[in-house]
């Protein structure tokens, strides 16, 4: 089996899909400056990644290369996450202001 190791920005939002025995894959595509790669995270580690990285994200991951010429992701590291934008209130179901929250 192929193995890869591979430094790249996340370019898709991460989805959790679902094989026939109900078993998670988190599927997201990276891009590093050569390449366009479509990778997959199984099991428990699938749920977990897509609470932790989001989109824009550059990551680090050992993986394996499968039969589709997907990458099963075996282990990340993240060096850095998108800036993200903080909306400037908080609304309630009623359209009410409950806090200002601070902006950058």
């Amino acid at each position: 089996m192929n193995y890869a190791s591979i430094t790249g920005t996340i370019t898709s939002d991460i989805k959790i899909i679902h094989t026939k025995n109900n078993r998670p894959f988190a599927r997201f595509t990276l891009e590093n400056e050569h390449q366009t790669f479509n990778c997959l995270i199984a099991n428990q580690k699938a749920y977990p990644f897509t609470f932790y990285v989001i989109k824009g994200a550059v990551i680090t991951i050992d993986a394996s290369i499968n039969e589709r010429m997907q990458l099963v992701v075996m282990d990340y590291f993240v060096h850095q996450q998108p800036n993200t934008i903080i909306l400037g209130r908080v609304f309630n179901y009623q359209k009410k202001i409950y806090a200002k929250l601070p902006t950058f």
